[in-house]
């Protein structure tokens, strides 16, 4: 990450972003391959250059590419290893964009920015459906209402207060009627 600025220097200085120094008392600091930068000033490997923010890192090329539309690329984006492995940033939807796992770098724009929130593949808005394009349905279990997807209330909840009313008003009648009977007599 230092490097002596000229000869028979007696302080080393750092190397600047986008370069690193390998060896100790380097003469001069080494570039990152094109499309590359380092996170930081004084980077000691060539393991430290990634790609610049607005491109990400694909194939056995280890090359740079810029970021797909629709999508945000931080510095360090790299999709060589499979998603969930690795400590790397991934490129990601923007908002009003969403990518489905399957192809993660393929982003669909949604018919409205609040359907898609942005972020990794298959994120939706609440109750939005993550495995339809562009979050374009409502969950099985939710409805549409103005664009926005809501929760389908559970009838359940209500079976208990119903059953409940329905018994009182047999009772009520089968005692009206139990009673109505006794004053014929």
């Amino acid at each position: 990450g230092y490097h002596a600025a000229t000869d028979g220097a007696t302080q080393c200085r750092w190397c600047p972003a986008g370069t690193y120094a390998d060896s100790i008392g380097a003469s001069g600091c080494l570039p990152c391959p094109t499309g590359m930068g380092t996170a930081e000033v004084a980077s000691v490997r060539s393991a430290q250059c990634a790609c610049v923010e607005g491109s990400y890192l694909h194939g056995a090329a280890q090359s740079c590419s810029g970021c797909p539309e629709g999508m945000m690329c931080p510095f360090g984006s790299s999709v060589v290893s499979p998603m969930g492995q690795g400590s790397g940033k991934r490129p990601v939807a923007k908002l009003g964009f969403m990518t489905l796992p399957a192809n993660e770098l393929k982003a669909f724009k949604c018919f409205l920015d609040s359907h898609c929130p942005g972020g990794p593949p298959g994120t939706c808005a609440p109750f939005r459906d993550t495995s339809a394009v562009a979050c374009g349905e409502c969950q099985a279990d939710a409805y549409d209402d103005d664009g926005k997807c809501w929760p389908c209330e559970d009838s359940s909840s209500y079976t208990i207060p119903v059953v409940v009313i329905f018994l009182l008003a047999v009772s009520f009648v089968s005692l009206a009627a139990f009673f109505s009977d006794r004053e014929m007599i």
